[in-house]
């Protein structure tokens, strides 16, 4: 066991440590963050944060903190937000995502979606269609010209006939998953999980 005099000397040292890593932020302290306040103080929406792992737990601390303050925000679980959780992000919103490399798989995925990839026809899809492309977009690393292009067409059995077209995509391999996702479109928005769940076996 450690002595007193070490125990008190590794404590120093650590928040000797954190006090540095807390005053170099300062550095960090540019236009872009300007920006970045600038954007969430004129949103007329909320503030999503998203992470997963420790910079979900980080995420879920920052919006405990904003809400206290009166800033509207909602905690979005990244890997969630692949298999539909994004319909939880209204227009006007400002999504913040946290992660410690930028190249979280799951962050790189619901980009392109939240960036206004497929256009403002997003909003008016229903959670099921948006769920199914959130997946379709993780598989794919972005979303598929075929599927955009459907999207922008505002018909849900176009976007659910190109979900189809993917599943000779990849020698067949995610056959199951995309012939779910395509069906999964045309239902309203409840019992999705069952059917995943059967066309996965």
């Amino acid at each position: 066991m450690k002595s007193s005099t070490e125990i008190k000397r590794i404590a120093k040292d650590t928040v000797a440590l954190e006090a540095n890593s807390i005053k170099n932020l300062e550095n960090s302290i540019n236009d872009d963050f300007v920006a970045v306040i600038d954007l969430i103080m004129k949103s007329t929406g909320r503030l999503i944060v998203a992470g997963i792992g420790k910079s979900a737990n980080i995420a879920n601390k920052m919006v405990a903190t904003f809400n206290s303050t009166g800033q509207p925000a909602l905690f979005l679980h990244a890997a969630d937000a692949v298999h539909g959780d994004l319909g939880n992000v209204q227009k006007g919103d400002i999504v913040l995502c946290i992660s410690k490399s930028g190249n979280t798989a799951e962050i790189k995925a619901i980009l392109p979606i939240i960036k206004n990839n497929i256009g403002d026809s997003w909003d008016g899809l229903s959670n099921n269609a948006k769920g199914a492309i959130m997946s379709i977009t993780y598989n794919y690393g972005k979303v598929p010209k075929r599927i955009r292009a459907a999207i922008n067409t505002g018909n849900t059995e176009k976007i659910s006939a190109a979900i189809r077209s993917l599943a000779k995509d990849n020698d067949g391999i995610n056959k199951n998953r995309r012939l779910a996702e395509a069906e999964l479109v045309m239902l309203p928005d409840f019992n999705s999980d069952s059917l995943m769940e059967r066309r996965n076996k």
